[in-house]
């Protein structure tokens, strides 16, 4: 098996949260898991997410906030 890149990974992050329902954002593992198909194959790879993760918010593709209840949740910049 290939280890994902980070850019193909990042392109999953906005593909997962281009199609997230109005105020059903992702808390930080959610995202992962959906954005990696549920499986992380490797420590590499676990890095590589990381590093998108931080690239597409560093972008202002992505922004961190907080829902109702406190928890920590990332969703489109608009």
């Amino acid at each position: 098996m290939r280890t994902r890149t980070v850019r193909w990974i990042e392109g999953r992050i906005l593909e997962v949260l281009g199609k997230v329902k109005k105020n059903n954002f992702p808390i930080p593992l959610a995202l992962s898991a959906m954005a990696m198909n549920y499986e992380i194959r490797s420590i590499e790879e676990q890095g590589n997410y990381d590093l998108a993760l931080l690239n597409v918010i560093r972008r202002g593709l992505v922004i961190e906030d907080r829902d109702e209840k406190g928890f920590q949740v990332y969703k489109l910049a608009v």
